[in-house]
Formats: C-alpha cells, sequence, structure tokens
C-alpha cells in the first residue's frame, strides 16, 4: 500500500443544480455556477466548466452532495485533452461523494450530461464540486519526484523491492495473459489517495462479470471501493521506460465480501475496458 496523494479544498465551491428550467437556460448557453449550460445533439443538458490546481502533475475532483438522476454521465478531460471515464451513479458512495477519474495536468474540465427528458419530468442534478486530491508526480521507477521548493507539496516513502517491470523479462504467452488482468488501483480513503494492486478473477460462469480480487489491507469499505480508480496495462512500453499516461481504466464498483483474517477483499467493477484477462482460482 502506497500514498500517492492528498486531499486539498478548493479556495471556492461550486454548487451546481440542473433542472427542468435549466433545459432553456442550456438552449440559451447561459452561465450557471462557474460553467455553462448548452444542448448536445443526442438531447443531452450538459454542463461545462474547469478547474485549475497551480503546479499539479495530477488530480481527481470531488463531487459532494450528489444526486444524478438515472443516466447522467460525467466525463473530464486532462491538460492533453484525454476523456476520462464516463462514470455516473454507480460511483456514487454512500455518502453521496463521487471521485472523478484523474486527469493530467494542472487543469481539468468536467461535463456533465444530463437526460433532457428526465429533467422534464421532475428530477434534479446536483452536486458540489469542493476539493481536489493532488497526486504526487513519480519518476520511471515509481519513486516521487521531489517537490518543487515552495509549493506545498508533501513527498512519500516509496520501496520498490517487490516491483519489476514486465518489459525487462522474456515473456511466456501465460506471463503476458496475466498482466492483463492485473491493475494498479487508486483510491481515496481518510483524506488521502492510495495505490494497491489486484487481479480481474473469472467466474463459475465465465461470462465476464468483472469480479476483482485485491488485499483487505488495501481497502476494505465501499467509500474507499466507489471512489476507485484502476489503471490496466499500467506498464512501460520498453525496459524501464516511462509509465503510461492515459492507461485504459475502469472507475467505481461494488463491495461484496472482505476479511482481515485472510486478508483479502472481493469486488464487483462497475466497468471494464476491453481485452483483458480473468485469472483463475481453486
Amino acid at each position: 500500500l502506497l500514498k500517492e496523494g492528498f486531499t486539498r479544498a478548493l479556495a471556492e465551491s461550486r454548487a451546481v443544480s440542473i433542472d427542468a428550467a435549466s433545459i432553456d437556460a442550456a438552449k440559451a448557453r447561459e452561465d450557471q455556477a462557474g460553467g455553462q449550460l448548452s444542448v448536445s445533439e443526442s438531447g443531452f443538458v450538459v454542463w461545462t466548466a474547469s478547474v485549475r490546481v497551480g503546479a499539479a502533475h495530477r488530480f481527481r475532483l470531488h463531487l459532494s452532495h450528489v444526486d444524478l438522476p438515472k443516466g447522467t454521465r460525467v466525463w473530464v478531460y486532462g491538460a492533453d485533452g484525454v476523456a476520462r471515464g464516463p462514470v455516473g451513479r454507480e460511483s456514487v458512495s454512500p455518502e453521496r461523494e463521487l471521485w472523478c477519474p484523474s486527469v493530467n495536468g494542472d487543469t481539468a474540465w468536467i461535463e456533465v450530461h444530463v437526460a433532457a427528458d428526465k429533467l422534464a419530468e421532475g428530477s434534479r442534478c446536483a452536486f458540489v464540486i469542493d476539493s481536489v486530491v493532488e497526486i504526487f508526480q513519480v519518476d520511471k521507477t515509481g519513486a516521487p519526484v521531489a517537490p518543487k521548493s515552495g509549493d506545498g507539496s508533501q513527498n512519500v516513502v516509496h520501496d520498490d523491492s517487490c516491483v519489476t517491470d514486465i518489459n525487462c523479462f522474456s515473456n511466456s504467452t501465460e506471463v503476458n495473459n496475466a498482466s492483463r488482468a492485473i491493475g494498479r488501483m487508486a483510491f481515496v480513503s481518510g483524506g488521502d489517495s492510495y495505490v494497491c494492486t489486484g487481479g480481474l478473477l473469472n467466474g463459475q460462469a465465465s461470462d465476464g462479470t468483472p469480479y476483482f480480487l485485491t488485499a483487505n489491507h488495501c481497502l476494505s469499505t465501499q467509500s474507499e471501493v466507489s471512489s476507485l480508480e484502476v489503471l490496466f496495462d499500467y506498464k512501460t512500453s520498453t525496459c524501464n521506460g516511462s509509465a503510461p499516461s492515459n492507461p485504459p481504466s475502469s472507475n467505481g464498483g461494488t463491495l461484496l465480501a472482505t476479511n482481515p483474517g485472510s486478508d483479502f477483499t472481493f469486488i464487483r467493477l462497475a466497468n471494464m475496458p476491453a481485452n483483458r484477462w480473468f485469472m483463475g482460482w481453486t
């Protein structure tokens, strides 16, 4: 278990409320809560805004007091323009919190798409953007890069004694297949962001259900699982090369079982990227 970041409150939070009255406002492209309303070609009311965290390497937006109508989808974009998501009600915690996927750079653009017909029926989309979790920059070995002088960042302790680069070895088909099951987990607990690992596990039905097995000492509550971001294919392109910047990912999930005695946590991921492999079990 490795700490990789910490929560920072925004200087000014944004309380967003999208309801039936927002449909006409969106057609007129009106501003709301520091963002802009618009209507998509597919008939969704869209709220778009940006949040900047100076000198950040990577960060995640935190939404509190979340109320999302069915079918609402949230995307985020970083400085590289790559879309992360979507996420929706399946990633909202029991405490009505939503941790958006992480983005690279010091600016995140968020797009919230709400079905206009749901709003017309009386549903309301509401949330408050109140904080971020800022993620440390690491070098190619996974060790944290020293913070810039005076930027207020914290450092973390890293132990890479158990880390090996798969591309530094001659791999068999079995090893390469297994690597497609393993995910780099990032989640929020107690206001800090942590990293651990786990793997996709096959079910008796072999139907592709995204069951995911990790350790209880990594995470053990539904709130932590709701904040979960799993990065797959998180490996270098060459031996000891740079880590990938935007590998395929999964966000959120359901806690199925956990036990500290045997140190396991069993999860059903909310979604899963293509080209995965499922580990066997006995």
